[in-house]
């Protein structure tokens, strides 16, 4: 049995940034850690395979394999990482997971939070810095790029970035091998304005610092809805044409149709919109809104547990915060609709009971 060992986790869609991430992590290791790095193979009789590659401190390498029964990798992951932390020698206190491309940190996660003798230090996620918007925007699904690492994976790129980015608390930045140094500028702004949480380490400009791994932040942001927004973002009386996020809010009813009808503008050009709603149509239920790139959707999340209220966080560039906070006092029940609302809904309930 592993006593105190510390885990260091790492997710990425590309081998490269995951391998530039662990490269950079093993420099500033202070002890030489064990390296677990699992791998996606395919094979010719249309079998998956994961292939574990596990490096001692002492440099030596074992490889082994496990055959797939589905085409999930997260399900066959989370299922090999309890039986391999026990073979792991108990004199070993530092290792690094290596995950297989598309596979979440939130699988390593569960598995540290459930035991009392690993310690999960930190959970990082890496990708190539100039692929990060395209694949914010990418309707495509994991699956069509044959890389599915969930059980019957729809999720988009930016689907799965988002939540890593949610999970981790340390993004690392990378380029790809062939492409040329850039600043990343602009996608570090993004980043902030995405998930303001993270520790951020950009290998093309001077590195950083990790972050550290908090359960109990991470289950608070993983939350539909959850609304973290950058600290000094106050946009609603200035123009900037930069990445930025617009806080719309309300403390009013707010219609579901005439929101349906708005939102498309709302959100227009947004990689990022988050938040929650008190729609006429759910008065008792908290409403979550999400959006990654072009997709944004709605879904409860059980009973208010604080007052009512609306709000919505939309990030994008070139913002208008005015225009926002306009559109969705446009959708808010008040006055007449208010009144109007309530007689619909008394000659609902009227028409129920003469039913039943």
């Amino acid at each position: 049995m592993v006593e105190g060992m510390h885990l260091t986790v790492i997710s990425s869609l590309s081998l490269f940034a995951r391998h530039d991430a662990a490269q950079y992590w093993l420099a500033g290791a202070k002890q030489t850690p064990v390296v677990l790095r699992w791998d996606h193979l395919a094979t010719t009789d249309n079998h998956t395979q994961l292939q574990m590659t596990l490096t001692d401190a002492s440099g030596a390498v074992t490889q082994s394999r496990v055959v797939m029964e589905g085409t999930c990798l997260s399900c066959s992951t989370l299922a090999s990482l309890p039986k391999i932390l026990n073979h792991i020698p108990a004199d070993v206190s530092q290792a690094l997971l290596m995950l297989p491309a598309g596979v979440s940190v939130s699988a390593v996660i569960k598995v540290a939070s459930e035991r009392e003798d690993v310690t999960l230090e930190s959970a990082m996620t890496a990708l190539v810095a100039d692929e990060l918007e395209d694949d914010l925007w990418s309707s495509e699904t994991l699956h069509a790029r044959g890389m599915s690492g969930d059980c019957a994976d729809e999720r988009t790129p930016g689907e799965f970035t988002v939540a890593e980015m949610t999970y981790a608390d340390t993004l690392v930045l990378t380029s790809h091998p062939m492409g040329c140094h850039q600043d990343n500028q602009r996608m570090l702004e993004m980043v902030k304005h995405i998930a303001p949480h993270l520790a951020v380490v950009d290998l093309q400009n001077g590195g950083g610092e990790c972050g550290c791994h908090y359960l109990s932040e991470v289950q608070k942001r993983a939350v539909p809805g959850y609304l973290e927004v950058p600290a000094n973002e106050s946009l609603r009386d200035r123009d900037y044409t930069g990445i930025a996020t617009a806080v719309a809010e309300a403390s009013a009813v707010v219609d579901a149709q005439l929101l349906a009808q708005v939102l498309p503008r709302m959100v227009e050009g947004a990689v990022r919109v988050r938040g929650y709603v008190w729609l006429d149509s759910h008065l008792d239920e908290q409403v979550a809104v999400e959006g990654i790139g072009p997709t944004v959707w709605l879904q409860t999340h059980g009973v208010w547990a604080d007052a009512p209220a609306t709000r919505i966080a939309v990030t994008g560039e070139g913002v208008d915060a005015r225009e926002v906070q306009e559109l969705l006092d446009s959708c808010l029940v008040t006055g007449e609709r208010i009144v109007q609302h309530l007689l619909d809904e008394s000659y609902e309930k009227e028409r129920m009971n003469s039913e039943g």
